[in-house]
């Protein structure tokens, strides 16, 4: 999560919804008018990887290896689908019974008020679609928002 914060720190951007998996994430964001998605994406996986790497006396090399995707959301059964799908993703994996004891996800930090990260509250999804073009990105792995 540290990372995610420090993005944000870095690249105006809003979390909506996320889920950190072993071998991957997932996360639905919207970006600032005109900021690069792109430059979002590749500071959090090239700093997240140097982070893994000296944490794990590696010398170097990408943790996740293919670059994310993006799609743009032009419609809000698509948005909601992908909402789900992020959120659903640890319990459809095997990883936990229950999504909402994936403590890596949004739903956990949202059930336990932990909004630091997380920026639009799960009540005014709806209101934050209607606010402007939403995209969806994913590194093989991710599914963003815009």
């Amino acid at each position: 999560m540290t990372f995610i914060k420090k993005a944000k720190q870095k690249y105006p951007f809003r979390l909506v919804n996320f889920c950190i998996m072993d071998n991957h994430i997932h996360l639905l964001i919207k970006s600032a008018h005109g900021k690069s998605l792109s430059k979002i994406m590749q500071w959090l996986k090239e700093n997240f990887a140097r982070y893994w790497n000296k944490l794990h006396n590696k010398k170097g090399g990408h943790l996740w290896g293919k670059r994310f995707f993006s799609k743009i959301i032009t419609n809000l059964r698509y948005f909601l689908w992908v909402f789900n799908y992020i959120e659903k993703n640890p319990k459809k994996t095997g990883i936990v019974k229950q999504a909402e004891d994936w403590e890596f996800g949004s739903l956990y930090h949202h059930l336990h008020g932990r909004m630091n990260v997380v920026d639009v509250p799960r009540l005014a999804i709806l209101d934050f679609f209607f606010m402007g073009k939403v995209v969806v990105v994913a590194p093989h792995t991710q599914l963003t928002l815009l």
